[in-house]
């Protein structure tokens, strides 16, 4: 259901917002995906990524290192420090036992909080845990693809 309303959207050139008197489609962001700035932050990052060696795949190259390395792999006429995307950052700050950890306690304590919301026998407290795995999903999604992963955005909710 959610492709078709997208195909009738690029298809009719149906305007998804207005500012300063463009016209921003959604097709526009479909053709030039590639180019996005984001888009070319996370191709730099997984490309440092590949560098790594071994022990820095397992154990990570430290907390905060990224810092250091992503720059200089950056694509001009962009400047960062951070991948803006969580996943190629853990995995280089914490390697995969890190990113086991994290997004594996992350993935337990939503599937609990589901678990918990399923088992429920009061309709409120049934409405209160599904805000809060609302509430989890709308701070963790943007997070992931905006924030580091060390910044006050990204630990001030937990």
């Amino acid at each position: 259901m959610i492709l078709f309303i997208l195909a009738v959207i690029y298809i009719t050139d149906f305007p998804v917002a207005q500012k300063a008197g463009q016209v921003f489609v959604l097709r526009d962001f479909i053709l030039e995906w590639p180019t996005e700035e984001r888009i070319q932050f996370w191709t730099d990052a997984w490309k440092m990524l590949k560098d790594n060696n071994l022990a820095a795949w397992i154990v990570g190259n430290g907390i905060g290192s990224i810092q250091v390395s992503f720059p200089k792999y950056l694509t001009p006429p962009y400047v960062s420090i951070h991948p803006h995307n969580y996943f190629p950052e853990v995995l280089h700050d914490n390697g995969i036992i890190g990113f086991i950890l994290i997004f594996g306690g992350l993935g337990y304590l939503f599937f609990r909080m589901v678990m918990i919301t399923r088992k429920t026998r009061i309709k409120i407290y049934g409405i209160f845990l599904k805000c809060i795995i609302a509430a989890f999903l709308i701070w963790f999604i943007p997070c992931c693809l905006n924030f580091q992963s060390y910044s006050t955005y990204t630990l001030y909710p937990l």
